[in-house]
C-alpha cells in the first residue's frame, strides 16, 4: 500500500506542474500579445505620426514655394521699379523739363562725347551758343506763361532747323547751346546759321498774341577755337557777348583777338574796382560857343580816368564797365562835385555862364535832386549855372520817375539838356512832355549839314519848335566852317565840336577863355 500510494502522490504533483507550466505559458503568451500588440500600436502611430508629418511638411513645403515665388515678383517689382526711378532720375538729371532738350549737365557730357570722338580725326564740330534778346522784355509784360509758351517754340525751331546729328540744349533761362558736326569745313555753317535766324524771326502767335523773336549767337569751332569743352564754351559765349555789343540779333564767330580784348577787359574791370574815383577821376572841358561872334558860353564836362598813374582814359574804355560794376553812378557824383568845384571861379569872374554835366538814366534812381543841390551849396554855385544832360535814349527807359525829378530839378532853377536829340530813340512830342531848356542836337544830323538838304529842312524846323518852346538850341559835333554857318541858318545859336575846340584839362581852358 505504501508503494502505491507513493506512485498516486508523485503523479498528482506532477500534475500540478503541468499545469502550472500551461498556465504560465498562457501568460507569457498573454504578455507577449500585449506586448505584440503595444508594439503594432506603436508601430501604426509612428506611421501615422510619419504621414502626418510629412503632410504638414508638404503643406509647410507648398506655402514656402508660394511666398518664394510671391517674394521674387515682388523683387522684381521692386527691381524693375527701381531701374525705372534711376532712368526717369538720369532724365530728369540730364535733360530739361520745359522743353525736352538736354540741360547743362546733359549737355556738358553730349559735348565731352562729341569732341572725344572728333578728336584726332580731319572732322570739326561747331558749338553754336543763343541768347534771345527780348526775352526779359516778353516775360515781364506778357507773365512767365507767355514766357514758356516762347521758350517752348524756340526749342521746336531749333530742334527742326538743324540737320539731324545735331545735340539741342537749353542751358538755362533763355540761353541755349548747340552742337554740330561740321566735317572738314565749316563754310556750312553760316548757311545753317542763316535759316536758323530766318525761322526764329517770324513773329509767334500765341493766344491771339503775336511775339517778335530775335537772338544772338556766338559760335566756336573744334579745334580752331578750342580742344577742350570749357574751352569751347567759354569762347562761344565771348562770340555771343560780341553779338550782343553789337547790337543784338547778330551772329559773330569767335576769333582770337575776342579773347585777347576779354583779357584786357577784364584787367580794366580789375583796375576800376581797385581805383580811388576821387582821386583817378579827371573832367576835361569842351567849350560850348555862341554865334554869331562865338563867344564861349559853357563848357560840357566830359570824364577821363587815370588808371595806376597811366595816361588818361577815354569814357569808352571804362564807363561800360563802371556800369557793370554798379560804379556808374559814383562816378556822376565825383563828375558834379569836381565840375562845380573847378568851374565857379570861372563861373564867377564871368568868364562862363554854366558847366553841364552829363547823367545816366541809372543816375536818376539815386536822389539826384539832393545830391545837385547840395553840390550847388557847396561850392555857393547858383542853380542857373548848373546844366544836366541826358540822353533821348536814357529817359525812354524810366520816363514817369526821370520826367518828374527833372521837373524838380527845373523847379529849382537848374538847367535840362536833352543830349543826342535826333539819334532815332524818342519823338518830338518828348519835347513837350519834358520840362528841359535846352535841346543838343545829334552830329548824325549836322555832320556834312550842307550836303544833305532835308536833313537842313529837319534842323530848321526842329530849332523853330525849340525857339517856340523857349528852348536853346546847341549844334553838336560841329567840325567845319560851312555846317557851322548852315546851322546858324536854321536857327541854331549854339555850337560844341572840334571846329571851335576839343575837350581840354583845367589849365588848358583857363588858358583858352583868357
Amino acid at each position: 500500500m505504501c508503494a502505491s500510494t507513493s506512485r498516486s502522490g508523485n503523479g498528482a504533483d506532477q500534475s500540478m506542474d503541468d499545469a502550472e507550466a500551461v498556465d504560465a505559458l498562457r501568460q507569457k503568451a498573454a504578455r507577449l500579445e500585449k506586448r505584440w500588440q503595444r508594439e503594432q500600436a506603436a508601430r501604426l502611430t509612428a506611421e501615422d505620426l510619419l504621414e502626418t508629418k510629412a503632410r504638414e511638411l508638404y503643406s509647410v513645403n507648398q506655402k514656402l514655394r508660394t511666398l518664394a515665388e510671391r517674394l521674387e515678383e515682388r523683387v522684381e517689382a521692386r527691381t524693375r521699379e527701381l531701374q525705372e526711378a534711376r532712368d526717369r532720375a538720369l532724365i530728369e538729371a540730364h535733360h530739361d523739363p520745359l522743353t525736352g532738350l538736354y540741360n547743362r549737365r546733359g549737355h556738358e557730357i553730349r559735348l565731352e562725347e562729341a569732341i572725344a570722338r572728333a578728336a584726332g580725326g580731319p572732322e570739326r564740330l561747331a558749338l553754336l551758343m543763343l541768347d534771345l534778346d527780348n526775352f526779359k522784355e516778353i516775360n515781364d509784360r506778357f507773365g512767365h506763361h507767355a514766357g514758356d509758351g516762347v521758350l517752348r517754340h524756340v526749342a521746336r525751331i531749333v530742334r527742326t532747323s538743324l540737320p539731324e546729328g545735331c545735340v539741342v540744349s537749353r542751358l538755362g533761362g533763355d540761353e541755349f547751346a548747340v552742337i554740330i558736326p561740321v566735317g572738314e569745313g565749316t563754310a556750312d555753317i553760316e548757311t545753317l546759321v542763316g535759316r536758323f535766324r530766318e525761322r526764329l524771326n517770324v513773329p509767334y502767335e500765341q493766344e491771339e498774341t503775336s511775339f517778335s523773336i530775335a537772338g544772338s549767337i556766338g559760335i566756336a569751332i573744334f579745334p580752331d577755337h578750342g580742344e577742350s569743352a570749357s574751352s569751347l564754351l567759354r569762347n562761344a559765349d565771348i562770340a555771343l557777348y560780341r553779338s550782343k555789343t553789337a547790337g543784338r540779333n547778330a551772329a559773330t564767330v569767335f576769333e582770337w583777338s575776342m579773347f585777347e580784348e576779354l583779357v584786357k577787359r577784364q584787367e580794366m574791370s580789375s583796375a576800376l574796382a581797385n581805383s580811388n574815383l576821387q582821386r583817378d577821376i579827371v573832367p576835361w572841358f569842351q567849350p560850348i560857343v555862341q554865334g554869331p561872334v562865338t563867344r564861349t558860353v559853357g563848357v560840357e564836362a566830359l570824364v577821363r580816368l587815370r588808371i595806376a598813374g597811366e595816361k588818361l582814359l577815354l569814357p569808352g574804355a571804362f564807363l561800360e564797365l563802371a556800369n557793370e560794376g554798379g560804379m556808374l553812378h559814383d562816378i556822376f557824383r565825383v563828375m558834379l562835385d569836381k565840375g562845380v568845384a573847378q568851374m565857379r571861379p570861372l563861373i564867377a569872374a564871368g568868364q562862363l555862364q554854366y558847366v553841364s554835366i552829363n547823367a545816366a538814366a541809372s543816375d536818376f534812381s539815386f536822389d539826384i535832386v539832393t545830391e545837385v543841390l547840395e553840390a550847388l551849396e557847396r561850392y555857393r554855385l547858383p542853380p542857373e549855372a548848373l546844366v544836366i544832360e541826358i540822353t533821348e535814349e536814357a529817359i525812354i527807359t524810366d520816363p514817369l520817375r526821370i520826367g518828374r525829378k527833372i521837373r524838380e530839378l527845373r523847379a529849382h532853377g537848374v538847367g535840362i539838356a536833352l543830349d543826342d536829340f535826333g539819334s532815332g530813340y524818342a519823338n518830338i512830342t518828348t519835347l513837350a512832355a519834358l520840362d528841359i531848356s535846352t535841346l543838343k542836337l545829334d552830329r548824325s544830323l549836322t555832320t556834312n549839314l550842307p550836303l544833305k538838304p532835308k536833313a537842313a529842312i529837319i534842323v530848321k524846323a526842329l530849332c523853330s519848335m525849340a525857339r517856340d518852346l523857349g528852348l536853346s538850341v546847341t549844334g553838336e559835333g560841329v567840325e567845319t566852317e560851312a555846317e557851322a554857318e548852315c546851322l546858324a541858318a536854321c536857327g541854331c545859336t549854339r555850337f560844341q565840336g572840334y571846329h571851335y575846340a576839343r575837350p581840354m584839362p583845367l589849365d588848358r581852358l583857363q588858358a583858352f577863355l583868357g
